[in-house]
C-alpha cells in the first residue's frame, strides 16, 4: 500500500512539471494561438478615432513566417465585437524595390478580440496598419515592428509622415589649418561610434562621443571671426548634438542622436571639400529619422538599422543633379556610341570587353555603348519583353479630383462667447442660474449682488437728482447727475436699472446682473454667498446655434486648400447624416509635433445636434483640372529621386528623372521631366530597373541628372 501511495504522488508529481514546462504549448492547444517559438510582445495601445485599439504580436520577438496579430477593440471602455477590421503589412517602396503589403487572416474571437496571421515576404522593418469600422463609425492606426528585434511600437503621428530631415546648407569655404585638423580628428572619432551601432552596441559609444565634441570645439575655436556664421551655427549644433550622443542610455536613442550628429558633419563636409576625403555617403530610406552617414568603406554598414538590415542603404553623392546637362565623352578617347563592354541579356552580371558566348548560358554577348552606360538605357528584346511582362501607357492629361480626408473637431464659435464678469467688488446674494448647461436669454437674470460700493454710487447719484430738483443753479447741478449717471453705467448698470433707481428714490441693495447674451452656459464659477473680485469671470455663455470644425490637414494637402471651398462633415457615430459647409479659414501656423495644419469649416446648429468637442470627419473634394499624369505603378522611388522608364523605341528604355505633384487614386502628377505624348513603362519596371543599375553604375551611383 505505501508502494502504491509513492507511485501516485511521484506520477502526479511528473504531471505538474510536465504542465509548467508545457504551459504555453497546452495554452496555446486550448486557445488556438500559436506557440511554436517566443511569447507575445508588450501591447501598445493607440486610440483609432472613436475606437481603443490593443496590439500585441506573437512571436517576440517576430519572424518571417508564421506571425500572429492579437487585436484588442473597445470604446468608451467596452469591448466592440463583430467590428469590420483589416490587418496589412506593409514595407515602403526603397531605390528599385517596389512596395510590399499584404493582409492578414482575420478570425474573431469574441468580446472585442481578433487574430491575425500573417507571413511576411522578407526580412527588416514594417508597419503594420489596422483599419476599424463598427456601427457606422471608422478609425486607423499604424505600427512598426522589425523582424528578428523585440519590440512593437505606435507609428509616429496619426497617418502621416514627418518630412525627413536636411542637412543645413552652408556656404563654399576653406576652412583654417586648426579647424580643418580638429573636424579631421573628430571624424576617426565619429567612424568608431558608427562601427558600434552598425554591431548594435552601445559600449563605448559614450567615449567617442566626448572626444567628438571636444573636437568640435576646438573646430569652433580654429575658425576666424570672418567665418560666416552658418558655419560656426553648424560646428557648435554639431558640438551640441555629440553631447547629447554621449548621454543616450540605449540603442534607439544613441542611433536618434548619431543622426543629428550626421546632418551637421555631412554639411560641413559638403562646404569644404577637403573634409570629405576619402569618405562615402549613404542614405538609408528606413531610418526613422536622418538616415544619411559617412563611412570609410566603400562597403554599406548601416548604423541605422544595424545586424537586422546590415546592408540597407544606397549610395549618395555629394555635387547636386544638373537637369538638362548633356552627355559628354570629350577627351575620353571614345564616342558615346562606341561599345564600352559586353554582357548578356539573361545574365547582366556577366562583363567582357570582347564578343563572345556568355559562360552561364551560352547565348550571344551584347554591345554596352557608353552612352547606355551613363544614361541607364537598356535594350529588352520583343522575346524578354514578353516574358518579362512589360505594359507602357501614354502620357496624357486627364482630370484630376483630389479627395482630401481629415479628421475634425467640433469647437465653440469664439467671436460669439461671451463672459460675466463685475467691476466691482461684493458678495453674491442669490445665484437665479446656478448650474452649467442651463440655456438663458439676453437681458435675463443671472444673480443678485450687494456691493457696498455700488450702493454708495446709487445714493451719490440720488443725491443728485434731488439737488438738481431743487436748485437755482439747475445747469451746475444737473451736470453733477449726469456725472454720477455715467459713473453707475462704467460699473455696469444699464439704463433700464437707472430708470428703476430713480423712480424709486432709493438704492437697490441687492442688484440683479444680466445676461448680456443669449446661449448656454458652459462655465460657472461661482456659487451663492461667495465674495467676488473686480474683473473676476463668473460666468462663460456660448451661443451653440452656430459652431465650428476645426480639421487637421496634412501639409502636403494644405497647397491645395483655399478659403470658400466646400467641405462635407459627418459624424462617425450618425454617418448617415451630411452637414454641408465652407471653408472659413486656413490657419497660418503648423502644428509642431503632428506636422498638420488647422482649416476652420463654420456650419449652422439650430437642432443642437452638432456639440463641442465630438469629432467628425471632414471631406474636401479638389477639382485639379485637366493635369499630366502617369499610373502610380510608373514611378520607381531611388531614395530622393523618383524615376519612370521612357520606351524610346528599338526595345530601348531609359530612365527619367521626374518631379511628382498630387496622387489620385492610381495615378500621380508629374510636375516636371516629362512631356505629352511620351510613352513609359508602367508594368515590368521593377525589373527594367534592376537590370539598368547593373549595366549603369554611372547613372544611379553618381546620382547623373537627366535629361
Amino acid at each position: 500500500m505505501k508502494r502504491k501511495t509513492m507511485v501516485s504522488i511521484g506520477v502526479g508529481a511528473v504531471i505538474v512539471v510536465a504542465a509548467i514546462v508545457f504551459r504555453s504549448a497546452l495554452i496555446g492547444w486550448f486557445t488556438g494561438d500559436s506557440t511554436s517559438t517566443g511569447s507575445r510582445s508588450a501591447a501598445v495601445t493607440t486610440t483609432a478615432g472613436p475606437f481603443t485599439v490593443e496590439v500585441a504580436l506573437a512571436p517576440e520577438p517576430p519572424r518571417q513566417k508564421d506571425n500572429t496579430a492579437h487585436v484588442r477593440v473597445t470604446a468608451d471602455g467596452k469591448p466592440v465585437s463583430g467590428a469590420t477590421l483589416a490587418v496589412r503589412y506593409v514595407m515602403p517602396a526603397m531605390g528599385a524595390m517596389a512596395e510590399m503589403r499584404g493582409n492578414a487572416d482575420l478570425r474573431d474571437d469574441g468580446d472585442g478580440r481578433y487574430r491575425g496571421t500573417f507571413d511576411l515576404p522578407m526580412a527588416g522593418t514594417w508597419s503594420l496598419e489596422i483599419d476599424v469600422a463598427a456601427d457606422g463609425r471608422k478609425g486607423s492606426a499604424r505600427y512598426s515592428f522589425t523582424v528578428d528585434r523585440r519590440g512593437l511600437a505606435a507609428a509616429p503621428g496619426a497617418g502621416g509622415v514627418a518630412p525627413k530631415a536636411q542637412p543645413p546648407a552652408l556656404p563654399p569655404i576653406e576652412l583654417p589649418p586648426p579647424a580643418l585638423t580638429s573636424l579631421r580628428r573628430g571624424l576617426d572619432g565619429y567612424e568608431k561610434i558608427r562601427a558600434l551601432l552598425a554591431k548594435d552596441r552601445v559600449d563605448g559609444i559614450a567615449t567617442f562621443a566626448r572626444d567628438l565634441a571636444e573636437a568640435f570645439r576646438a573646430g569652433l575655436g580654429g575658425l576666424s571671426g570672418s567665418a560666416p556664421s552658418e558655419i560656426t551655427d553648424s560646428v557648435n549644433q554639431a558640438a551640441s548634438a555629440a553631447d547629447a550622443l554621449a548621454a543616450a542610455t540605449n540603442l534607439d536613442s544613441a542611433r536618434r542622436e548619431f543622426g543629428n550628429v550626421s546632418r551637421f558633419v555631412i554639411a560641413l563636409a559638403a562646404s569644404d571639400p577637403r573634409l570629405r576625403e576619402g569618405w562615402h555617403r549613404f542614405e538609408c530610406s528606413m531610418a526613422s529619422g536622418f538616415g544619411d552617414w559617412l563611412q570609410r568603406s566603400p562597403d554599406i554598414e548601416n548604423p541605422y538599422m544595424g545586424t537586422a538590415m546590415p546592408t540597407c542603404g544606397t549610395s549618395e553623392s555629394w555635387e547636386p543633379a544638373q537637369p538638362g546637362a548633356p552627355l559628354s565623352h570629350q577627351g575620353h578617347g571614345h564616342d558615346g556610341k562606341d561599345v564600352s563592354y559586353f554582357t548578356c541579356s539573361m545574365h547582366p552580371s556577366v562583363r567582357q570587353p570582347e564578343p563572345g558566348k556568355c559562360p552561364i548560358c551560352s547565348m550571344d554577348l551584347s554591345g554596352v555603348t557608353y552612352d547606355q552606360q551613363e544614361s541607364g538605357t537598356i535594350f529588352v528584346d520583343e522575346s524578354r519583353r514578353a516574358v518579362i511582362g512589360i505594359k507602357t501607357s501614354t502620357v496624357g492629361k486627364q482630370p484630376l479630383q483630389l479627395a482630401i480626408r481629415a479628421v475634425g473637431r467640433i469647437t465653440y464659435d469664439e467671436t460669439r462667447l461671451a463672459d460675466v464678469t463685475l467691476k466691482v467688488k461684493g458678495w453674491v446674494v442669490r445665484l437665479d442660474v446656478n448650474a452649467t448647461g442651463q440655456a438663458v436669454a439676453r437681458g435675463q437674470r443671472l444673480m443678485t449682488l450687494y456691493s457696498p460700493e455700488l450702493f454708495a454710487a446709487q445714493q451719490e447719484y440720488l443725491l443728485a437728482l434731488r439737488a438738481a430738483a431743487g436748485s437755482g443753479a439747475p445747469g451746475h447741478v444737473t451736470s453733477l447727475a449726469d456725472a454720477s449717471a455715467k459713473k453707475l453705467r462704467l460699473l455696469g448698470l444699464a439704463d433700464g436699472q437707472l430708470d428703476q433707481i430713480r423712480k424709486k428714490g432709493s438704492p437697490i441693495e441687492e442688484l440683479p446682473i444680466l445676461s448680456p447674451a443669449s446661449g448656454y452656459v458652459i462655465e460657472k464659477l461661482i456659487v451663492e454667498g461667495a465674495a467676488v473680485e473686480p474683473g473676476q469671470k463668473l460666468y462663460r455663455i456660448a451661443a451653440l446655434d452656430q459652431i465650428w470644425v476645426e480639421a487637421a490637414i496634412y501639409e502636403s494637402d494644405l497647397p491645395h486648400i483655399k478659403k470658400g471651398q466646400t467641405a462635407r462633415v459627418t459624424l462617425p457615430n450618425t454617418a448617415e447624416r451630411e452637414v454641408v459647409g465652407k471653408v472659413a479659414v486656413v490657419y497660418p501656423y503648423l502644428d509642431a509635433a503632428s506636422r498638420t495644419g488647422k482649416v476652420r469649416i463654420e456650419l449652422p446648429n439650430k437642432d443642437l445636434a452638432l456639440k463641442p468637442d465630438m469629432y467628425a470627419d471632414v471631406a474636401i473634394d479638389v477639382d485639379l483640372g485637366p493635369r499630366l499624369a502617369v499610373p502610380v505603378s510608373a514611378v520607381v522611388y531611388t531614395g530622393p529621386r523618383r524615376i519612370v522608364f521612357l520606351d524610346i523605341g528599338g526595345g530601348q528604355f531609359r530612365p527619367q528623372e521626374v518631379k511628382l505633384g498630387a496622387r489620385v487614386d492610381d495615378h500621380i502628377e508629374v510636375v516636371g521631366g516629362l512631356a505629352e505624348g511620351q510613352t513609359v513603362v508602367t508594368e515590368g519596371n521593377f525589373l527594367i530597373a534592376a537590370e539598368s543599375r547593373i549595366r549603369s553604375t554611372s547613372y544611379w551611383e553618381d546620382d547623373h541628372g537627366t535629361k
